[in-house]
């Protein structure tokens, strides 16, 4: 128990670091953003610059707001394999903050006249600013996932196919078995093969298989080779199930 506890608790560790990391990258971002402002960005005394500004910065945030509405409500119609699917969703919080930066502009801008203090504007800039870099790590979020998805989905493909293909090899090396047997037992079987070249084919298509044995992972040509050779046994048993000692063989291998 106590083993199972610390696995437990270093998976929530290693789960939970990535999450630290992009919250201190993404602070200290900001802050660097801040200072930049404040050392190197002016802005001018002009009411008509300040209100350009303030009402450019309003039709941002709408615009910003409206992307990232369509982006998340397009996206949260999409199946993922993982169960962690709140990334893939509208963040209401952004959502909060675009709308109290559109609001925050819009009354700047209404009352131009009576606010002169310029760090209100700098806040404005901060508020926007900050808003954006926040949409902008949801995204980058969002394609981490998706991209952790698409290795699970992959992954997951990967063990059906070996899990498909191991199943068809092990039904092959059984009727392989069962064929050497019945030709071993019974001449006329024996007979047959050698008189259709079906024992150099049946070799031919056991050597063809064997590599397999190793393969970890198979691809689509793969199973459709591993189906051919397969089917093609399965044929034959078929035919020496023809033959009056043999009328019941495929029914006794299936059981």
């Amino acid at each position: 128990m106590e083993l199972m506890s610390r696995v437990e608790r270093h998976k929530v560790s290693q789960s939970k670091l990535p999450t630290v990391l992009i919250s201190l990258g993404t602070s200290v971002l900001f802050l660097a953003m801040i200072y930049f402002m404040l050392v190197y960005v002016q802005i001018p005394d002009s009411l008509a610059f300040r209100q350009t500004l303030q009402i450019s910065l309003f039709f941002s945030s709408i615009l910003f707001l409206g992307l990232y509405l369509l982006a998340f409500i397009f996206v949260s119609t999409k199946k993922f394999n993982q169960t962690e699917e709140k990334v893939a969703r509208v963040n209401l919080y952004i959502v909060i903050l675009w709308v109290l930066s559109l609001l925050y502009h819009f009354i700047l801008w209404l009352a131009h006249d009576t606010v002169i203090i310029p760090y209100y504007y700098y806040g404005g800039l901060a508020l926007t600013w900050g808003v954006l870099l926040l949409t902008l790590v949801h995204f980058f979020a969002y394609f981490s996932f998706v991209r952790r998805d698409i290795r699970a989905q992959a992954k997951a493909n990967d063990l059906g196919n070996r899990r498909h293909a191991y199943e068809m090899l092990k039904r092959i090396f059984y009727m392989y078995q069962i064929i050497h047997e019945l030709m071993n037992k019974d001449a006329e079987v024996k007979h047959m093969m050698k008189w259709n070249h079906f024992d150099e084919k049946l070799e031919q298509m056991f050597l063809e298989v064997e590599p397999y044995i190793h393969t970890l992972s198979f691809n689509r040509e793969d199973l459709e080779h591993i189906l051919g050779i397969k089917a093609w046994m399965d044929n034959l048993l078929m035919i020496i199930e023809q033959h009056p000692l043999h009328h019941d063989l495929y029914k006794k291998i299936n059981m």
